[in-house]
Formats: structure tokens, sequence, C-alpha cells
């Protein structure tokens, strides 16, 4: 059966580098979503053992008012007042050991988020863009020429550049939150620390005024009780999308018309709440899978185009006449 192999001559020169751009593409991406992985857990970690805490503060306010733990921790900001459930939990439940627990966890995962996001994610996505622009160049090289067709065109690998940017802008805000999250806690939690220490040992409020006015940053405690205490910034990127949501997400992601970008742009500084792509746009698990799905396309693209490069000849019959030896 003879062969010819097509792509040997027609693309001999960018055969070597298309197979080493696709393949160190394919090894990009999976590191993508192991790292985004690692980051969702991380965050996960940031979130379960304060919401066990806040948790058994709210079912007992609830059970003597209407309050909740975050206007009660406002209003014992403000006034330096402490309501009695408030200090029975501060004291008894949470105590030196529990807040100590609480700052481990949320400390070592912030900052580990933080890592994840700077030195390896970011980096990630520019080693990414780079390859694809390797692509792009091929593509266009190639496209004008119908005999030699690589199995993908540019508006693919523009697609794919379009989602990456969108991934990366979105990893930027993580960081650039993350980084309020860290100085967020560091102001909550110490204060909260000393509230413990002072509560315990049954001192006034008033004989600490004067120096807590100038050591503790009232305003990022405020800040980050009204907001981080009981609703991550974070969650928008992490908070895994139900079924329902997942598949609209990932249909909403193939038919739009709109540059990616633009979109998460908006979704970021101005969304609308009455679009739910807006909403779960941010959430990076299904930014990765999409661009994985356009990834396996240009690869089985190529792979497709390969294979219509072999081509096969007639069947010729090859007779052998074997003859026996002679001595």
């Amino acid at each position: 059966m003879p062969m010819h192999l097509r792509f040997l001559t027609a693309d001999s020169s960018d055969l070597s580098l298309l197979a080493s751009r696709s393949s160190a593409l394919q090894n990009l991406l999976r590191y993508i979503h192991q790292v985004q992985t690692l980051m969702a857990a991380e965050y996960q970690a940031t979130q379960d053992l304060p919401s066990r805490f806040l948790g058994n503060i709210d079912e007992t306010l609830a059970e003597h008012g209407d309050w909740t733990i975050a206007p009660a921790l406002y209003h014992q900001v403000v006034t330096g007042h402490t309501l009695p459930e408030v200090k029975e939990w501060l004291v008894d439940e949470l105590a030196e050991r529990g807040h100590k627990r609480w700052d481990k966890i949320v400390s070592t995962s912030l900052s580990t988020l933080q890592k994840l996001t700077h030195s390896h994610l970011l980096p990630a996505l520019e080693r990414a863009a780079l390859l694809l622009s390797r692509l792009y160049g091929l593509a266009s090289y190639h496209s004008p020429s119908s005999s030699t067709p690589l199995g993908f065109s540019p508006p693919q690998i523009k697609s794919m550049l379009d989602t990456l940017a969108a991934i990366n802008l979105a990893a930027t805000r993580i960081l650039s939150t993350t980084v309020g999250e860290v100085e967020g806690w560091t102001a909550f939690g110490g204060w909260v620390r000393g509230e413990i220490d002072r509560l315990a040992t049954g001192e006034s409020a008033g004989g600490e005024e004067e120096k807590e006015a100038i050591t503790v940053p009232v305003a990022r405690i405020l800040e980050y009780i009204q907001g981080s205490l009981t609703a991550s910034p974070l969650a928008q990127f992490f908070t895994p999308l139900d079924s329902a949501a997942a598949e609209a997400q990932t249909e909403a992601l193939e038919s739009t018309t709109t540059p990616l970008f633009e979109s998460m742009a908006k979704a970021l500084n101005s969304p609308d709440a009455s679009n739910p792509f807006h909403k779960a746009l941010p959430n990076i698990a299904s930014l990765t899978a999409h661009l994985t799905t356009q990834a396996q396309a240009v690869s089985s693209g190529i792979a497709d185009a390969e294979k219509r490069n072999v081509h096969f000849g007639n069947v010729v019959e090859v007779n052998v006449e074997i003859g026996r030896a002679h001595v």
C-alpha cells in the first residue's frame, strides 16, 4: 500500500514549530487548570471555619432578637458597647484558641492564594498568550493557501486569545482583591483579639478609647465587617456554579458575539444585576473550561488536517518467489 505523506513536503518547515507550540500549549492549559483548582481550594478554606464560627453566633443572636453578627460587631466598633451574646461568644466560645485557628487558616490561605495568582497563574497566562501568538502567525501565513491547511484558522486563535485576556483580567482582579482581603483581615483579626483580651479581663472600653483611636484602623475594620466578613468579594471567582447555571454559562460563552474581554470588564466594573451572564462570567473554573474546549477544537483540527495529508494509493500485489536453497 503506497503512502504519500504530504505534510513532510508541503509543511516540513513549519511542522516542528507547529508540533512544539501545540504540545507546549496543551501542557500549559493543564497547568492553568491545576492552579485554578488549587486557588479554589484555598478560597474555600478561608470560608469553612469562619462560616462555622459566625453561624453559631448568628443562631444565638436570632434566638434573642433581630441581630446578626455583622451589625452587632459594627455596633461594637462604633459605640464600644458589646451585646451580652457577642461577649459570651467572644470570651467563652471563640476565645484565644478559636481566634488563633481562625487567624491561621485565613492568613495562610489568603497568602497562598496570593502566591498562586501572582507567581503561577499570571505567568502561565502570559506564556500561553505568547504560544497562541505564534500559532496565530502560522495560521495567518498559511490561511491564503488552500494547499497547506493547518487545521485551524486565525479567528479560532483570536477567540482563544480573547478568552485568555478575560482570564488574565479576572486573575488580576483576584490578586488585587486578595491583597485587600489580607489587609482587611489583619485589621479585623487584630481588633477581635484585642476585644477578646479586654472582655476576658473585664476592662472598660472607655479607658482604652484614646489608645485605640490611634492604633486601631477603625475605617478598615468597619469596611471588612460590612463586606468580607459575611460576603467575600472573591466569591464571584470561586463559588461553584450549579448545573443549570453552568450549562447556561457554557452556552452563553459559546454563542456570544461580544468580545469576552469587554464582557468581563463590564461584569467586574459595572455588572448588570439582571444579567445572569454577568453574574457567572468571572467564575475562573468556567472560563478555563471554555479555554480548554477551544484548545481541544484546535488540536482536533490539527490532527484531522494531518490525517488528510496522508494519501493512500492503489493496492499493489507484490509476488515474492520463495526458492528452496540448494547446497
